[in-house]
């Protein structure tokens, strides 16, 4: 089976003499250190083939990679936004989840600190992709506004996310249960927020995804998969359709009361689908930025850092 561009050109890169490894090179199970180790070898510990640590630990691209300014800032930053996305979207779903616990009644206590959960976590995020506007040198100058505009977009949509969960759900005991018998002014103040965070959340995503690629090109497994994964545009498609949900909650209030109570199940419809693809989004987002982050906080490997100068006789 043929191997990957990235992947052939590292075993091409390795001479067919059995050579030790002089830098250090953490095995890619285990973490056992393979200095002083030939190629043929297999990992003392785990016996994965140090070869196969080579093709997972070295990057053919890394002498062409831009140095980052802060590595452990960067790498802060890539951690924070995952992370408050995704602890952000757990916590929505459980204020959600309690909804069905309560049944008929009042609004559960514990739904209001879940809303701060949230807020508090997309907080986090914004902070974290302040820090990645500009992470290295010769990054274009719209890559990097585009940035700058996104994570600024963080602040509406903080201020949205509370003036939803905290404020307007205080006066609904199940904002997407009974729908049909939802008061339509209310659903459409609601709707409205929602539509403006759905606007903020758009530019927030879109504004992260040229510098999110950026980094995603310093990992050599993530590269080999960027052309057929867009996720960050997945998210914003995800937002958009839920956005068509909130236009309709919005024009509630002109219809008579059968029409608006099948318009409210069709937006509820909505934002259930856009809720649910958003958030398989931040989950493959986190996965994403679980993987990049160590990649982020060290320096890529060459195969001069393992090998060492080679010997031109040789």
């Amino acid at each position: 089976m043929a191997g990957s561009p990235d992947a052939n050109r590292a075993t091409s890169a390795v001479p067919s003499a059995a050579l030790d490894l002089t830098g250090d090179l953490l095995c890619a199970s285990c973490g056992y250190n393979l200095r002083g180790l030939s190629i043929r070898d297999v990992c003392p510990e785990c016996s994965l083939p140090v070869r196969a640590t080579l093709l997972a630990r070295v990057d053919p691209r890394a002498q062409e990679l831009r140095p980052l300014y802060a590595p452990l800032a960067s790498a802060f930053g890539i951690a924070a936004w995952g992370w408050g996305l995704m602890v952000a979207a757990v916590a929505t779903w459980a204020m959600r989840l309690l909804d069905l616990a309560v049944g008929n009644g009042p609004r559960h206590a514990l739904s209001n600190e879940l809303a701060y959960t949230g807020l508090a976590s997309l907080i986090f995020a914004g902070v974290g992709a302040l820090t990645l506007i500009r992470p290295h040198g010769g990054i274009p100058v719209w890559k990097s506004v585009a940035g700058a505009i996104g994570a600024i977009a963080y602040a509406p949509l903080c201020f949205m996310y509370y003036s939803i969960h905290v404020m307007l759900d205080a006066g609904f005991d199940r904002p997407y249960l009974d729908p049909a018998t939802v008061d339509a002014a209310a659903v459409a103040e609601r709707s409205l927020a929602r539509l403006l965070l759905g606007v903020a959340a758009v530019v927030a995503v879109l504004g992260i995804r040229p510098i999110a690629r950026v980094l995603v090109a310093r990992s050599a497994v993530l590269r080999r998969r960027a052309v057929d994964r867009q996720t960050l545009l997945v998210a914003a498609a995800s937002l958009g359709v839920g956005m068509v949900g909130d236009a309709l909650g919005m024009a509630l209030p002109v219809f008579d009361t059968s029409l608006a109570s099948t318009l409210r199940v069709v937006q509820v419809a909505l934002v259930a689908v856009s809720s649910v693809l958003l958030t398989a989004a931040i989950a493959a987002a986190f996965v994403d930025v679980v993987k990049l982050v160590p990649v982020v906080a060290r320096k890529p490997l060459h195969l001069a850092d393992v090998f060492g100068p080679r010997d031109g006789n040789e």
